[in-house]
């Protein structure tokens, strides 16, 4: 009996812990500010990044779709959090 226990605990646990790994987003509260100046408030996902991104996927509401910004489309952006960046400058 303890066998199949453990047999079954073995199998949850391997569909789940690689099920959650791939669902999570890892998205934090941040915002954009588009070329015009306006402030848009919603979620990044979030890349812990050493340099500016390529891109950002951006949410305004978590179960929405994702937006994805280049440099040249916003001026900058911030993700709230333990890190703060605001990377994308004006391109001029």
């Amino acid at each position: 009996m303890k066998k199949t226990t453990l047999n079954t605990l073995l199998l949850i646990f391997t569909i789940v812990v690689p099920i959650s790994a791939f669902s999570q987003k890892n998205l934090f509260p941040g915002y954009i500010i588009s070329l015009n100046g306006d402030t848009v408030k919603g979620y990044i996902k979030y890349k812990n990044w050493e340099y500016n991104p390529d891109q950002i996927s951006f949410w305004e509401k978590r179960d929405g779709e994702a937006v994805i910004y280049n440099p040249g489309e916003i001026k900058m952006f911030g993700v709230e959090g333990d890190e703060v960046y605001k990377c994308f400058c004006e391109i001029r």
